[in-house]
C-alpha cells in the first residue's frame, strides 16, 4: 500500500470503483443506484481511501489513476450522524483504514453539529463491533432479520459525541470513551 493513502470526498469519477469495492466487500452490497443517489442526497457524505496506482485490478482504478481501497458513507440528519457503510478492500484490511475512515466521518459529523452517531452491524461481524466499541459505541438494540441476503439480525450501536468526545479523539484518553 502507498504509505500515505489519500482520504478524500468521493467524486462521480470514483463511482464505478466504489461500487466494485462494495460488491467485493459485502454479500448484500448497495445497488449502483444507491451509491449514485448519494450525490443528490443533501444529507449524504461519502469519503474514499485511494492510493496511487502502481499495480491494480482495473475495476478498482478510477480515471484519476487511483485505486479505491476504502469507502465510507454517512448521513447527517439534524444532529444525528448515521454510518451507512464502511468498506475496505480485502488486501488492505487490518491496517487501520476502517478506523481512519470512521474517525474522519465522526469528525466531519461533529463539525456539522452531530450530537450522536448510530450504525447497524451484522450480529456475526465481531471484528467490526470491536472497532466500533473502540470508538465508544455501545449496543443499544437489535434489528431482527435486517439483512436481506440471509435475514441476519443487526446490532444497533450508538455513541454520543461532542466536545469531550473530540478531545478524546485528539488523544485525551482520560474520558470514558
Amino acid at each position: 500500500m502507498n504509505p500515505q493513502p489519500d482520504i478524500r470526498r468521493m467524486t462521480l469519477a470514483d463511482l464505478d470503483a466504489v461500487v466494485a469495492l462494495d460488491r467485493l466487500s459485502f454479500t448484500d452490497p448497495w445497488p449502483y443506484s444507491s451509491w449514485r443517489g448519494m450525490f443528490e442526497d443533501p444529507h449524504a457524505r461519502v469519503w474514499v481511501v485511494a492510493t496511487s496506482v502502481v499495480e491494480g485490478t482495473p475495476e478498482f482504478v478510477t480515471p484519476h489513476t487511483q485505486k479505491i481501497i476504502g469507502a465510507l458513507a454517512v448521513w447527517l440528519i439534524l444532529d444525528e450522524l448515521h454510518i451507512g457503510t464502511i468498506a475496505v478492500h480485502p488486501d488492505y484490511r487490518r491496517q487501520g483504514l476502517g478506523a481512519a475512515l470512521l474517525e474522519m466521518g465522526i469528525r466531519a459529523g461533529l463539525a456539522e453539529g452531530a450530537k450522536v452517531v448510530h450504525l447497524e452491524v451484522r450480529k456475526s461481524n465481531l471484528s467490526a463491533q470491536r472497532l466500533y466499541e473502540r470508538f465508544g459505541f455501545k449496543r443499544v438494540g437489535e434489528r431482527k432479520r435486517y439483512y436481506s441476503d440471509n435475514r441476519e439480525d443487526a446490532v444497533l450501536m450508538s455513541t454520543p459525541v461532542g466536545d469531550e468526545y473530540l478531545r478524546w479523539l485528539d488523544g485525551d484518553r482520560s474520558g470514558t470513551w
